[in-house]
């Protein structure tokens, strides 16, 4: 979890390749959306996209990054609940970046 520009992104494609898990964003899945012009929040539709996504691969043992600011308790809960249905566990990782870098990003 983190403010935009922190390194999410970055971090989450990094850590995939390194443990051969897969990325599920919450932005990829906002911008599938209708009439999503790259700078609305992340919205419902788009969530429960990705939380479906997120249930596909655990079904199946795959590990997951899911990235997203993850600001919102409810948005980790639903993550942990996911994982927890299938067995699996959590891990939250919080980047803090200075204001000037995630402006400048």
């Amino acid at each position: 979890m983190g403010a935009s520009g922190s390194g999410k992104s970055t971090l989450a494609t990094r850590l995939a390749a390194a443990a051969g898990a897969v990325v599920v964003s919450y932005d990829s899945h906002q911008r599938l959306t209708d009439g999503d012009t790259g700078t609305e929040p992340v919205g419902e539709r788009a969530l429960a996209a990705a939380w479906a996504e997120r249930d596909g691969h655990c079904v199946v043992g795959r590990s997951g990054i899911v990235d997203g600011a993850h600001c919102q308790i409810e948005r980790r809960s639903a993550v942990r609940a996911i994982a927890g249905a299938h067995g699996m566990g959590t891990v939250v990782l919080v980047l803090k970046a200075s204001l000037p870098t995630c402006l400048a990003r």
